[in-house]
């Protein structure tokens, strides 16, 4: 991608527009203008297990939300992201809390509809219930 930003063709525009190298290091610009640092493939496993130890069994948002978050870029990143989180025996045991209880707390969305059935108020009855 360097040798692309140095030395432009017509047909290299569209792919490189995003990208800027400033002090040698190279960035890419988000359509809301934040610079990520472009990382090399070694250097985004390190990170990318970086910000997995430190945020495994965490809720929140994705690893790839969070490396984005923490300004760094590659191409592949949801994809390694993704492999990790799938590979990773601790976030494999993790449930997400909220759905847990929610599942155990919902009642049957249609029971206003079945006693609307059975003939008693109606769902959006309102002056009945006044």
């Amino acid at each position: 991608m360097i040798d692309k930003i140095t030395k432009p063709k017509m047909t290299h525009l569209k792919e490189i527009q995003h990208y800027v190298i400033i002090e040698g290091t190279l960035y890419y610009r988000s359509s809301d203008g934040v610079l990520a640092r472009c990382l090399n493939q070694e250097e985004a496993v390190n990170r990318m297990e970086e910000i997995h130890n430190i945020t495994c069994g965490i809720e929140g948002p994705k690893l790839s939300r969070r490396l984005q978050r923490a300004g760094y870029c590659w191409l592949e990143m949801e994809e390694d992201a993704a492999k990790l989180k799938r590979d990773c025996p601790h976030c494999q045991l993790m449930f997400n809390s909220t759905e847990a209880i929610l599942m155990t707390e919902v009642d049957d969305w249609r029971w206003p509809y079945k006693e609307y059935l059975r003939g008693k108020v109606a769902p959006c009855d309102k002056k009945q219930k006044e």
